[in-house]
């Protein structure tokens, strides 16, 4: 008999059965049958068949249409089609798509209009010729990086001190970079410690195209003014190509950090890639170590013709020498060289 129980625990589940319930969850919520969707473009892709619209708040929805459609960040599109619910696997989760076959432009939206106008009439604020990165930055500056904790960007950052040790990283986190008052308030605190060689970098808050609109705000616009009117300023958000508000207030919009990071290594004149050189070109070292053995082999040659000098000498002396015990052999036997008149001493008395 079998006294072996029954395994209490549940089966294992496959990815394809994930991937089924999404798919029916995807056909429960209510849809509306279709109609007239309005929203402001944040942004136009896919040749103008795709792009992403947002309302009042930040809850956006993206469009796709059969017809191409010419419009820019900031105008206004109704769109007549249906919506779809689209099941992404990663991250899991559900996109709201409103599907058409055509759009139509009403222009740019107040709102928009609106910010432009602040912003230009901030930008004018700006001397100008802004402060730009050069060498200065190498000697008596450093890098600070506004963003939240733990960011990626703060990672390749570090990477870069380690590698060029001229390279003083100091971040400044922002514990929510979507919120405007939060980053106004960070970018705020940096003023007072900024100098005329340091960079401000402001990389992070997300890479959706909604994440964008905070640094369109006034507050933010602001403090970034009078941090560039201060210093270099580098954007580094991501979708530099959408003609960001912002723009127009840093010294330089990038896409990503690693990219600012390569472009301060440029611009402070390190060649970017490549790892810490020595403190003088290795030619020039090269030189100088030729120059080096020189000076050390410049007392060695007189000490040799000294030596040889002294071997000589000593050997002509040898063989004066030599000559000398030859010819006292070659007088007569009991007549020495003292009995010679001119080595007789006096007579004494």
């Amino acid at each position: 008999m079998n006294n072996v129980e029954p395994s209490n625990r549940a089966p294992a589940l496959g990815v394809k059965d994930i991937e089924a319930w999404i798919e029916d969850l995807s056909k429960e919520p209510p849809l509306p049958e279709g109609g007239l969707l309005r929203g402001e473009v944040l942004g136009i892709s896919g040749e103008g068949r795709r792009g992403q619209l947002r309302g009042a708040g930040r809850a956006t929805v993206e469009i796709r249409l059969e017809e191409p459609i010419s419009a820019k960040r900031g105008d206004i599109v109704e769109v007549t089609g249906v919506p779809e619910l689209v099941a992404e696997a990663v991250p899991v989760g559900l996109r709201l798509v409103w599907k058409g076959a055509n759009a139509k432009n009403h222009g740019t939206s107040p709102r928009f209009r609106a910010r432009r106008a602040s912003v230009e009439a901030q930008a004018e604020k700006l001397p100008f010729e802004t402060p730009r990165i050069d060498a200065r930055l190498r000697y008596d500056g450093r890098v600070r990086l506004v963003t939240e904790r733990h960011s990626k960007a703060w990672a390749d950052l570090e990477e870069a001190g380690r590698q060029y040790r001229w390279l003083k990283p100091d971040p400044l986190y922002c514990e929510d970079m979507r919120n405007p008052a939060l980053l106004a308030a960070t970018l705020a605190s940096a003023l007072p410690l900024v100098n005329a060689n340091d960079v401000v970098l402001i990389a992070g808050g997300g890479s959706e195209l909604a994440a964008l609109d905070v640094f369109e705000d006034e507050r933010v616009v602001g403090a970034l003014v009078r941090l560039t009117a201060r210093c270099p300023t580098i954007l580094a958000v991501g979708h530099a190509d959408e003609e960001l508000l912002t723009n127009k207030v840093v010294t330089y919009p990038i896409d990503t950090a690693k990219a600012a990071i390569q472009l301060i290594l440029v611009e402070s004149g390190e060649p970017a890639g490549e790892p810490q050189r020595p403190s003088r070109p290795e030619p020039e070292a090269a030189e100088d170590n030729r120059h080096s053995s020189a000076r050390l082999s410049e007392p060695l040659l007189p000490r040799v013709l000294l030596r040889l000098l002294v071997l000589g000498a000593a050997g002509l002396l040898g063989w004066w020498a030599r000559g000398a015990v030859g010819d006292d052999a070659a007088q007569p036997a009991g007549q020495s060289s003292a009995a010679s008149p001119s080595a007789v001493a006096p007579a004494t008395r």
